[in-house]
């Protein structure tokens, strides 16, 4: 089985394909390395009717957002990024993954250092038949000017 994924859907993609042994192939675009919460810092994922772990956003950052000191949701995320490197239960971990995993970021991405977290998921891929990480210099988060 293939999955395409893209921001939100890679990380679905990589979480399936953690799961369910039938997903071979991985295509993403705009990837992340984490799992992170959706609306008012909520768990999105589910497994077996219980939370997946997420990256907490810390207060700093909510207090911030709250007040509009942060325009761009990328610093959010590279500041949750950098102090939640020791969580890893909320790391999506590419390391069992035995199937082909094509990857594609933006280095100008906006939202997440999708290409910096393209890096950590194609080098944690350590089983898979095959491994293609492309990182497009001018192209944003969806190879928009995002």
């Amino acid at each position: 089985m293939t999955i395409v994924g893209t921001s939100r859907g890679a990380e679905l993609a990589l979480l399936l394909a953690n799961h369910f042994p039938a997903v071979s192939n991985l295509v993403l675009v705009a990837p992340t390395a984490y799992i992170y919460p959706g609306e008012e810092y909520r768990p999105v994922w589910t497994l077996h009717g219980k939370d997946l772990p997420t990256i907490h956003f810390t207060w700093r950052m909510k207090l911030k957002e709250r007040f509009g000191q942060s325009n761009l949701l990328r610093e959010m995320f590279d500041y949750e990024f950098s102090i939640n490197r020791q969580v890893p239960e909320a790391r999506i971990d590419t390391s069992t993954f035995k199937g082909n995993l094509l990857l594609f970021a933006g280095k100008e991405d906006t939202f997440w250092t999708s290409a910096q977290m393209g890096t950590l998921l194609a080098d944690n891929a350590i089983r898979a038949k095959s491994v293609a990480l492309h990182v497009f210099e001018d192209a944003g988060h969806l190879f928009s000017n995002e």
